[in-house]
C-alpha cells in the first residue's frame, strides 16, 4: 500500500516538476548562449570595422604619400585626379582588408562601399 502511494506521488509531483525544472534549466542555459553568442557577434563586429577604420587610414596615407604627392608638385590637383586617387585608396584598402573583417561587415548587412566612402573623406578632410 505504501509502494502504491509512494508512487503515485512521485507520479503525481516528482515527474511533474522534474520536467518543469528541466525546462527551466534549457531556457536559462538558451539565454545563456544567446548572450554569448551576442557578444562574440558584437566583438566580432567592432573587430571589423576598427580593421576598416586602420585599412582606409593607411590606403588614404599611401596614396596622399604617392599618386597625390606626385600630382600636387605640378600645382594642379584636377577632379579627374580626385576621382583617381579616391579609386586608389578604395582599392588599397580592399586589399588591406581581411576576407574575415569584410565577411563580418558583409554579414552585419553593412553598406561596405558607403562606409568606405565616408571614412576616406573623412581621413581626406583630416589630412588637409
Amino acid at each position: 500500500m505504501q509502494d502504491l502511494i509512494l508512487e503515485m506521488v512521485i507520479t503525481a509531483v516528482v515527474l511533474p516538476l522534474l520536467g518543469w525544472a528541466v525546462k527551466a534549466l534549457t531556457s536559462f542555459l538558451n539565454s545563456k548562449i544567446a548572450l554569448v553568442n551576442n557578444e562574440i557577434l558584437q566583438n566580432t563586429l567592432a573587430d571589423a570595422t576598427d580593421e576598416l577604420d586602420n585599412a582606409v587610414s593607411l590606403a588614404v596615407a599611401e596614396v596622399g604619400a604617392t599618386f597625390v604627392k606626385e600630382i600636387k608638385k605640378d600645382g594642379v590637383f584636377s577632379k579627374e585626379d580626385a576621382t583617381k586617387a579616391y579609386e586608389m585608396a578604395v582599392t588599397r584598402t580592399m586589399e588591406i582588408m581581411s576576407e574575415s573583417g569584410m565577411q563580418a561587415l558583409a554579414n552585419a548587412k553593412i553598406n561596405i562601399s558607403a562606409y568606405i566612402k565616408s571614412l576616406i573623406e573623412s581621413n581626406v578632410e583630416a589630412n588637409k
